[in-house]
């Protein structure tokens, strides 16, 4: 079995187009179209991370999803952040391990790389950067 990666991202054909990719490239994927679906996709496929479109906060650029509380009980899972906006520039405050803050267009050969870099420190027991601010 590959990494299991979760994505969460609400454009159906960017989701597509995202898992076509990182499927070909060997990732085992799940798909979530919002946060609604997160804790229950996340507990049932047990990512090893998830991708997550940060448009996905609300207006005032908190997220709505804290898997902390959504998921007690289940291990920190690093994110992949993916957004329109810079990091200095988003101002969201961030609850979980971010191991990397992509502004799209993201490279699929970036966000290859950083998922194999997750599972990498995984396997090897390094600690996950946390790009948190």
């Amino acid at each position: 079995m590959g990494v299991r990666v979760l994505i969460v991202e609400p454009d159906k054909a960017l989701a597509e187009a995202y898992g076509r990719y990182l499927s070909r490239v060997g990732f085992d994927l799940e798909m979530a179209g919002g946060l609604t679906e997160v804790a229950d996709k996340a507990v049932q496929f047990a990512p090893h991370a998830i991708v997550l479109e940060l448009d996905l906060a609300d207006s005032h650029r908190k997220c709505r999803w804290d898997p902390h509380s959504a998921m007690e009980g289940v291990p920190s899972i690093p994110i992949v952040i993916l957004s329109r906006l810079d990091q200095s520039e988003s101002g969201i405050a961030i609850k979980w391990p971010v191991v990397e803050y992509f502004v799209k267009p993201v490279p699929m050969a970036r966000l290859t790389q950083a998922l194999r870099n997750v599972d990498r420190r995984k396997a090897s027991g390094a600690h996950q950067p946390d790009l948190r601010h």
